[in-house]
């Protein structure tokens, strides 16, 4: 998979799991649950090296999801950070082709993933690291949440759009 085939698939992955949140809080995708998933059928199975499963009843994490905005804001910012570190690594090599404040900007948001959603900025000279309004600088050492409270989704799927749009561009 080339590098904008990568980043969009994991923008369109975004746009599934909207569509998955929007309908796990949606009462008509409620009642069509309820309604066909009973008894053995509403286990998932989940292949495991061995040949075996681990199941889940999904009528039970169904009724703790639904409508709990922690689990939203969690099941988003995990996909955030996964899809974030993803990116930031395979395009490694292509880092020349990305203003260096935008990379860093990029560099950051990677790293906070990789530190458990916290920023960790141990050097009070750091490159300048932005993107749109955006900026990550050493006073935001310690700042946690930060794929909820500093970026939003929107923000990461911008950001994401605008590597393509440099990929593209070869600039």
């Amino acid at each position: 998979m080339n590098k904008i085939s990568l980043i969009q698939s994991h923008i369109d992955q975004f746009v599934v799991a909207g569509t998955f949140l929007y309908s796990l809080n949606h009462p008509l995708i409620e009642k069509v649950i309820k309604a066909e998933l009973k008894g053995e059928a509403s286990i998932i199975h989940f292949g495991k090296h061995d040949g075996s499963y681990f199941k889940k009843d999904l009528i039970e994490t169904y009724e703790s999801a639904k409508g709990n905005s922690v689990f939203n804001s969690s099941f988003i910012s995990v996909q955030l950070m996964a899809s974030t570190t993803i990116i930031h690594d395979s395009l490694k090599e292509e880092k020349h082709l990305f203003p260096s404040e935008l990379w860093e900007f990029l560099r950051h948001l990677r790293n906070a993933a990789g530190h458990g959603n916290r920023f960790e900025i141990r050097s009070q000279k750091i490159l300048p690291a932005r993107f749109g309004k955006l900026s990550v600088t050493a006073e935001l050492h310690g700042y946690e949440n930060v794929f909820t409270d500093f970026v939003n989704t929107g923000d990461v799927l911008e950001l994401f759009t605008t590597l393509i749009k440099h990929l593209q561009n070869g600039t």
